[in-house]
């Protein structure tokens, strides 16, 4: 019978921790979106307070997905990171909008109770963390959060779908000389290294023309991120496919480096996009 009473105590527990998460996640999206068109007001008037906002309405926006997906064990400490975003946002908009810092200060107050309240139901549970379910849940969450029309709108409006175009129209600019008749001849690339030569950049062009569909409009963190991460694809293959024709058309003996370059290439773009999915706080 205690078993049971503690069962239901922790499930209105958890019930009520997930509602109240919920609740906050949604009013802090409602920042976020004022917080960033008051950081574009500002920024029309050269107002520094401008940068702050848009870096905690950055940081608030990354804290919101975490609380989404966190389960039991990490809500507590996505709950304190909303309490800390929301008094930065509260720092930075006391200049320029008393409402925006009026706003996040109750909601740095609500999400303090949250906390206590998310480490009540941790500190409840008398269970192991199955660290495998908690991993397959984020991926998950993150496979299917939807984003917010107004960020859907921002991630339009900047334009990162113009480096796929570029990758995709240049690459068939070049594309009339990649064969026998041109740089791929005989006296060149045997027949094997010409079928590998295909499959990959084929492979590169469906990577790539993906991302141009998935960017017409994205509704999940994950499209948004393939986006980016096709624009990546379109750059690194020009750059290869440059390389490479340098390597043919002007030093045809330098194989060794002409791959130092191309290794140093793949090499940069990817740490260039690790550091950018870093900043987001993906």
């Amino acid at each position: 019978m205690e078993d049971a009473d503690a069962d239901l105590e922790r499930s209105l527990l958890a019930s009520a921790v997930l509602a109240f998460a919920y609740d906050k996640a949604g009013r802090a999206r409602e920042l976020v979106d004022l917080a960033r068109q008051t950081a574009a007001a500002a920024a029309e008037v050269d107002h520094p307070a401008s940068g702050r906002l848009t870096e905690a309405a950055d940081s608030m926006e990354r804290t919101v997905l975490a609380l989404s997906v966190a389960d039991v064990y990490t809500r507590p400490r996505a709950a304190a990171e909303l309490v800390a975003c929301a008094a930065d946002l509260y720092i930075a908009a006391r200049e320029v909008n008393a409402d925006l810092a009026d706003a996040a200060y109750v909601l740095a107050g609500q999400s303090e109770e949250l906390t206590r309240m998310a480490a009540d139901l941790r500190a409840a549970m008398g269970f192991a963390r199955q660290q495998n379910h908690g991993l397959l849940a984020r991926i998950a969450a993150f496979c299917t959060y939807r984003v917010q029309p107004s960020s859907v709108r921002s991630f339009a409006e900047g334009g990162t779908s113009a480096m796929q175009s570029l990758g995709l129209g240049m690459s068939l600019g070049l594309l009339p000389y990649m064969g026998r008749q041109g740089i791929l001849s005989a006296d060149n690339f045997s027949d094997n290294e010409l079928w590998w030569i295909n499959a990959v950049f084929s492979s590169w062009w469906v990577l790539v023309s993906l991302g141009v569909a998935a960017s017409l409009c994205p509704e999940t963190r994950l499209q948004m991120e393939y986006v980016r991460l096709s624009s990546h694809l379109a750059i690194l293959g020009i750059t290869i496919l440059v390389v490479l024709y340098g390597y043919v058309l002007l030093a045809p003996q330098a194989w060794i480096a002409v791959m130092f370059f191309l290794g140093v290439s793949c090499l940069f773009h990817v740490l260039f996009y690790l550091q950018s999915y870093h900043r987001r706080g993906m």
